[in-house]
């Protein structure tokens, strides 16, 4: 496959979208079905399949099939690997604790209860607010 300008533009534009940064957001370090996402952004699950599709077809985002679900990861393989890497981390360092984006963390916690999936859900460490794996 020929990396391309239209690539380095597509990885670009998953950034600078409300919607699709969130998700890509609530994404670091979790495995997501759509559910959960839908719950913790507080939207419509078709506003949320949209934006996932989008994130998709620009190589952000990567599903996998378990059980007749579906779940969602960040894919950091092939082209551009290591970029979208470093843009999710500098994106989550400078704004989870800014809103919307704490918030939607907090949803994503206190629901993880509810979800009936094999989600991957982070832990926060109420102390420092910083969120953890559970592994």
């Amino acid at each position: 496959m020929m990396i391309s300008m239209r690539m380095e533009l597509d990885i670009s534009a998953s950034f600078c979208e409300d919607m699709r940064l969130r998700i890509i957001l609530l994404l670091k370090d979790s495995s997501l079905c759509v559910k959960c996402l839908v719950t913790s952004l507080d939207s419509l699950q078709s506003n949320v399949s949209r934006h996932l599709s989008i994130l998709r077809k620009n190589g952000i985002v990567g599903r996998v099939r378990k059980g007749g679900r579906a779940y969602y990861t960040l894919d950091f393989n092939g082209h551009y690997g290591k970029l979208k890497r470093m843009l999710v981390t500098a994106y989550y360092n400078e704004l989870t604790e800014n809103e919307p984006y704490k918030s939607d963390r907090k949803a994503l916690i206190n629901m993880s209860s509810e979800c009936e999936a094999d989600c991957k859900l982070p832990k926060m460490n109420k102390r420092k607010s910083r969120i953890y794996v559970n592994r």
